[in-house]
């Protein structure tokens, strides 16, 4: 069995995830075949806003998490529209 892969490259805005070594204008290689786990950075949507953000559970609960204490952790609600589309694998950073 030949295993097909289904990656894309987005490009990251802000600084959200700059203490994880995202920086603004960087461009994330995403596999959608990829089952996210604890940690792991993904592509998602928040009530068609999307970002890339780390997924925690606490108490029964789901947040999005930045890697820049600038920013709060966002809980996600029952009634958002919340998606994931892609675990970020890598990424590559334009310097011109």
């Amino acid at each position: 069995d030949i295993k097909k892969h289904t990656c894309y490259l987005v490009e990251a805005r802000g600084d959200s995830m700059i203490d994880a070594g995202i920086t603004d204008r960087d461009i994330l290689i995403v596999d959608t075949t990829l089952d996210y786990r604890e940690n792991d950075i993904v592509i998602c949507s928040l009530n068609n806003f999307y970002m890339a953000k780390i997924i925690k559970r606490h108490q029964n609960k789901l947040f999005l998490m930045s890697k820049n204490p600038n920013f709060e952790p966002v809980e996600i609600q029952e009634y958002d529209d919340f998606r994931v589309f892609g675990v970020v694998k890598g990424l590559s950073r334009k310097f011109r």
